[in-house]
């Protein structure tokens, strides 16, 4: 173990939190779970997005609620920028990812005490370009991490992407953001 001030320090592989001292339980077990958490469900957007493709969808988000040990999936149809929104995912197309994801976590040894299969809804997580690029001229929701202009949360439509910019248009006027400077962002459903 090596220190690195007064509170954090490099944990040896060894450390548990089962045979440490009360100030390295309280700091250094965080950190080692945290990484270890990231790894597994890094692996497990692999294994989803890999097994959906298979049955002709595409893995649009997931969510792991640990609390309840809850598995959200949210798909579309791989084909689906062509599509009408009468040809969207269906109960069927649910069904079939989900026992398929079923067969294919349990192999994985991925522990889950629910799994929830569904389409992204029509307020949709907008979280990268292509995301942006593929739903231009939609309105959306943004919500950037530092403020332009005294705001961080916009209503606007999306105008334009190039590479990891986004052209921007809502009621006060027009800016362009970069994909790191947004927190989130959701489409805003047309009824």
């Amino acid at each position: 173990m090596r220190r690195l001030g007064s509170r954090f320090c490099i944990v040896s592989p060894r450390v548990s939190c089962y045979n440490s001292t009360v100030v390295r339980w309280a700091f250094e077990p965080i950190f080692y779970f945290y990484e270890v958490y990231c790894v597994v469900l890094g692996g497990l957007e692999q294994v989803l997005e890999r097994s959906l493709g298979g049955l002709g969808y595409r893995l649009a988000d997931f969510e792991y609620i640990s609390h309840n040990n809850t598995l959200r999936v949210f798909i579309e149809k791989s084909d689906e920028i062509e599509r009408t929104e009468a040809d969207g995912i269906t109960l069927a197309d649910c069904e079939s990812a989900s026992r398929q994801l079923q067969r294919v976590l349990e192999v994985e040894r991925f522990d889950y005490g629910r799994l929830e299969v569904s389409s992204p809804g029509l307020d949709r997580k907008l979280k990268n370009a292509v995301d942006f690029a593929r739903f231009t001229g939609h309105e959306a929701r943004v919500r950037l991490r530092h403020p332009v202009n005294g705001r961080r949360n916009f209503t606007g439509v999306v105008r334009s992407v190039q590479g990891e910019r986004v052209d921007f248009e809502f009621e006060g006027g027009r800016f362009a953001f970069d994909m790191t400077e947004l927190e989130r962002a959701r489409l805003v459903p047309k009824l």
